[in-house]
């Protein structure tokens, strides 16, 4: 019998964090280096200043092929953009000559990870 309400409290709560919006979804762990998408890059974009220019670049990095994360930050700049690619070529391609066409950016800096120490997304929770 407590095992039961133990259950129940245990379920009540978790649904009620579902209507609460705390939890959001349910994920799968992909390692995209298994598909292929070995390069990933990290650039640090200065933009130029004034909230509807945050905003248009914003929009505009995020719809870039391979890009999954932009962020706005405070500091000496402005967004930091993490993306995948397959290779050098995919990189060139569809990220670095895109990038440079791009309005708002005052100026960026591409880095481009050699080896992940670690990477692990939902160990923070």
């Amino acid at each position: 019998h407590n095992k039961e309400n133990s259950i129940y409290i245990k379920t009540t709560k978790l649904l009620s964090t579902h209507k609460e919006g705390i939890i959001t979804g349910y994920y799968t762990g992909i390692d995209a280096r298994k598909l292929g998408y070995d390069y990933l890059v990290i650039t640090l974009i200065k933009s130029r200043y004034g909230k509807e220019h945050y905003d248009n670049l914003a929009r505009d990095l995020s719809r870039l092929p391979g890009v999954w994360g932009v962020y706005f930050v405070l500091g000496n700049i402005d967004f930091i953009v993490m993306a995948r690619f397959k290779d050098r070529d995919d990189f060139m391609q569809n990220y670095l000559n895109k990038i440079t066409t791009i309005k708002n950016i005052q100026s960026s800096n591409t880095h481009i990870i050699l080896s992940i120490a670690k990477e692990n997304f939902y160990e923070v929770f």
